[in-house]
C-alpha cells in the first residue's frame, strides 16, 4: 500500500526534528529577538528637580540668543517665540534686516554671532537638564526671512 503525502483537512503532519545546526541558528535569532525587545530604563523625573529649576521666559530671548553658562536644571515657564529685536527700526524706510544683528561690543561674541542669532537657546557648558514642561520654542516667521540657518537649541560645550 503506497503512502501519501496529501493530508485530510485537520490532520496534523509529522516533521523531522531540526538538526543542531538549525536548533542553534534559531536559539540566537530567538535571543537578539528578546535583547531587542528589551524596554529601555527611562530616567524618571522627578518633581523636585523640576521646580527647583529656575525658569525660562520671553523675556528671556527678546535681546537675542540665551545662553546658558551655568550647569543646573532650567524649564520653559511658557511658550518661547524667538523674535529678538535688539536694533529696532526707528522708521519703517530703515528696513527690519538690521533689527535682528547683535549689537558689538556686547554680551555676544563677535566671531561666534557674526552672522546674526542663529540659535534660540545655547548651551555653553556640561551638566546641563532642560524641561520643556509642555511648552515649545519656535522661530518667529519674521526672524526666519532673514535668518535661513537657524537652530532651536544649540549644544556648544568647549
Amino acid at each position: 500500500e503506497a503512502k501519501s503525502n496529501i493530508t485530510r483537512p485537520g490532520t496534523a503532519i509529522e516533521t523531522p526534528p531540526p538538526s543542531r545546526d538549525h536548533q542553534a541558528k534559531m536559539d540566537k535569532k530567538e535571543e537578539r529577538k528578546s535583547m531587542q525587545a528589551k524596554p529601555r530604563k527611562r530616567r524618571t523625573t522627578d518633581e523636585d528637580d523640576i521646580s527647583s529649576a529656575s525658569c525660562l521666559y520671553q523675556a528671556d530671548f527678546d535681546q537675542g540668543t540665551k545662553i546658558i553658562t551655568e550647569p543646573g536644571s532650567y524649564k520653559l515657564c511658557e511658550d518661547i517665540t524667538f523674535y529678538p529685536l535688539v536694533n529696532p527700526p526707528e522708521t519703517s524706510s530703515e528696513g527690519a534686516a538690521n533689527a535682528f544683528e547683535p549689537i558689538f561690543p556686547g554680551p555676544f561674541d563677535e566671531n561666534a554671532f557674526g552672522l546674526g542669532f542663529f540659535a534660540a537657546l545655547c548651551i555653553a557648558t556640561s551638566d546641563v537638564t532642560l524641561y520643556l514642561n509642555s511648552y515649545t520654542i519656535q522661530q518667529s516667521k519674521e526672524h526666519a526671512l532673514l535668518q535661513r540657518f537657524f537652530a532651536v537649541i544649540e549644544l556648544a560645550d568647549s
